[in-house]
């Protein structure tokens, strides 16, 4: 993204200037190394402006954004490692000007109010790890701001009126936070991408996206879900990425809605339904849906017949397979959705494909001992995934895979290799 390769290259010209100084330095940026040097004459000029650094640890201290508008042709505004607090001001007056980029991270800024902000445009404003715990509601309502960025602060709750709510609006990131609640209606209609990753989300109310019919990308991975959010009115979502979550089971069609899914992950869960495959794919949809399941605590699998798998992409690695069930059916499904990557796992020598949960085991032995079989299980493929010496997720990030790699079920050779490649090293792969 452009706007992040620029605050990149800021960031390092920032670096370059160790010694502490007094004063501005102009050149294509202007660097200041606090906000008592910004008072000079030829504000007119400057269009980059970079205020301190992360290397010289100083004092925090208040600024008045509303100072800014002698800056009439400001592009790029920084403050880096300086404020603990905004000026309140009460003018009512916007900045009448655009910001390529308005950044305010790395400080110290625990609340955020309405008389903290003036109104002003900007491709991307972002105030992110600034430990900030509150922001009031209409602070940022006006403020035509294509991309938000509040990630790595302590907010807890997201109410209605506290984000930007204008059309400009595409990107919302809220990443790790503290967030377990979220209002309904919070987010603007216009929104493209929403990213909630890391944060400690255990439920999210129905309606919650019910206008986000616009978004194309939902993340909420490292959450605490047990359910899948509503997607019902998110007809153009591409990409909904529910890893790292604690979700036991998908209801039936529950992502059925958004004909145009491209990616669904929901790996490192802890599904267990057997019929997860009926209730993710319909029939002459979503061709190019790819679903992640790997890690889950899928043991075997129940496949209608009508569901048409020839050109689907899914990914299983990982998932504690009962060994006397991985026959018939299920063992076709399973091996001819297997990449390369995943044969090479699986045929490493070293990593089991299954687990033997009938060998020498007392039925009366509690669940408990089955599933640290399982943990057991899945430490020892996740500790040998550096074996296969490529990427087991490089599938999902593409539409088309090279010819070798797009499931060949009709094919019974193909079916009898994979089959000789997993299933013949049964007798060292099982984990007993």
């Amino acid at each position: 993204m452009v706007v992040s390769s620029l605050l990149q290259q800021f960031l390092v010209l920032v670096l370059l200037f160790r010694v502490v100084f007094n004063h501005c330095r102009h050149s294509y940026v202007t660097i200041c190394d606090n906000i008592e040097s910004i008072n000079f004459e030829d504000e007119e000029d400057v269009t980059d402006l970079v205020i301190g650094n992360t290397s010289n640890q100083r004092e925090l201290t208040s600024f008045n954004l509303f100072n800014l508008a002698k800056f009439e042709n400001l592009k790029i505004f920084i403050i880096v490692g300086q404020i603990n607090r905004l000026d309140s001001q009460y003018s009512g007056v916007p900045l009448p000007k655009t910001f390529d980029l308005f950044s305010l991270s790395n400080n110290e800024l625990r609340q955020i109010h309405n008389s903290h902000f003036p109104t002003f445009s900007a491709r991307k404003l972002s105030l992110v790890n600034n430990k900030i715990e509150l922001i009031e509601k209409g602070t940022f309502a006006k403020h035509k701001v294509e991309i938000f960025d509040i990630s790595d602060n302590l907010l807890e709750i997201i109410e209605q009126g506290i984000l930007p709510s204008t059309s400009s609006t595409k990107t919302i990131i809220i990443k790790r936070n503290k967030l377990s609640f979220i209002d309904v209606y919070s987010f603007p209609s216009s929104l493209r991408v929403l990213n909630l990753d890391s944060n400690q989300l255990e439920y999210i109310q129905k309606n919650v996206f019910e206008d986000l019919n616009k978004l194309e990308k939902l993340t909420l991975s490292h959450n605490k879900l047990t359910l899948a959010p509503y997607v019902e009115n998110m007809s153009n979502l591409r990409v909904i990425n529910l890893s790292f979550n604690k979700i036991v089971s998908i209801e039936r069609d529950a992502f059925t809605a958004p004909r145009q899914l491209e990616l669904l992950d929901l790996s490192y869960n802890i599904i267990t339904d057997p019929n997860i495959i009926n209730h993710l794919f319909i029939e002459n949809e979503q061709t190019y849906l790819r679903v992640n399941l790997a890690f889950n605590r899928l043991k075997f699998l129940k496949v209608r017949r009508s569901i048409y798998l020839v050109e689907r992409i899914f990914v299983l690695y990982g998932n504690p397979w009962d060994c006397q069930k991985l026959k018939g059916n299920m063992a076709k499904v399973i091996l001819c959705h297997v990449t390369q990557c995943d044969l090479r796992l699986f045929s490493s020598g070293v990593t089991p494909c299954c687990v033997n949960y009938s060998w020498g085991r007392n039925e009366s032995l509690a669940n408990y001992t089955i599933d640290e079989d399982i943990d057991k299980f899945q430490t020892i493929v996740a500790k040998n995934a550096h074996l296969v010496g490529c990427d087991l997720k490089s599938n999902l990030r593409r539409k088309f895979r090279a010819k070798l790699d797009i499931p060949l079920c009709d094919d019974s050779e193909e079916i009898s290799f994979r089959v000789s490649v997993l299933q013949g090293n049964l007798v060292e792969n099982i984990l007993d």
